[in-house]
């Protein structure tokens, strides 16, 4: 059994997630001019979110202010024809590896469910 000592445990309903403790946490709606005035050039794994409300990006990258611009300017293009586009949510990390197996647990149903209610989250305090 993986020790699992050094993860903080979030609740979600009847899953529960774990987030690597070396991961910045971000929740935010903010358009990607404004985010990219925030994020640092760092590994990272992402949320963005189509201006409609319909579309959530999920990604990672090495470099994600960099990554943003792609984004801004319609290079990537699962999100091209979907802009503006939101920075909704990112976790910072130390390596790639580490931010790439984050995108892929956003992907999952656990994940889906965790991005819903940190957005959900977001909005009731807003």
């Amino acid at each position: 059994m993986a020790d699992t000592t050094d993860l903080k445990s979030v609740a979600l309903t009847s899953v529960r997630v774990r987030i690597p403790p070396q991961a910045s946490i971000q929740i935010m709606k903010r358009s990607l001019e404004d985010a990219m005035l925030i994020v640092q050039s760092n590994p990272a794994a992402y949320v963005i979110q189509s201006s409609e409300e319909d579309f959530l990006y999920k990604g990672s990258c090495r470099d994600l202010k960099k990554r943003l611009k792609d984004h801004k300017a319609g290079r990537v293009s699962r999100t091209k024809n979907r802009r503006p586009l939101q920075l909704v949510y990112f976790e910072m990390f130390d390596s790639f590896s580490e931010a790439r197996k984050r995108e892929n647990f956003f992907k999952t149903g656990a994940g889906r469910q965790f991005i819903a209610n940190q957005i959900q989250e977001k909005d009731a305090s807003s």
